[in-house]
């Protein structure tokens, strides 16, 4: 499934004309991306109504989200950010977003997919396997 720009979006920062979803967050070519293993490559800790990003290189965390259940829409899972989450990209801080800023986790059978910073810079999206010990 791809991004469709002829619909309306109405969880996401933007504009939609009738005929097309103009969004107003950043884009790539901004120079905010990153490429920052720390930032690509997490692997994600779910404990009750917690959420722990963890960098698989160095087994520590990196930060944690809370987990609200109570979400309106089915299959949805409210998550906010408890700190600050930045890479570096080459050698300058990338802010991928702040304590306080939300998103969303989902999680179809084994695989789980979360967004956040809808509005404030790039969204950060991820998609990883469901394990459990």
């Amino acid at each position: 499934m791809s991004f469709n720009a002829s619909l309306p979006h109405p969880n996401l920062p933007g504009v939609y004309s009738g005929t097309f979803f103009e969004p107003t967050a950043g884009n790539c070519l901004d120079g905010t991306a990153t490429s920052t293993p720390a930032a690509n490559y997490t692997a994600a800790q779910f404990n009750g109504a917690t959420l722990a990003f963890i960098n698989p290189q160095t087994a520590l965390g990196t930060t944690t989200f809370s987990l609200d259940y109570t979400q309106t829409v089915p299959g949805l899972i409210g998550v906010t950010a408890l700190q600050d989450f930045d890479a570096s990209n080459n050698g300058t801080p990338v802010a991928i977003f702040h304590a306080a800023d939300t998103g969303w986790v989902m999680k179809v059978g084994g695989v789980y997919a979360m967004v956040m910073n809808n509005s404030a810079f790039n969204p950060f999206f991820t998609v990883g396997a469901f394990v459990q010990q």
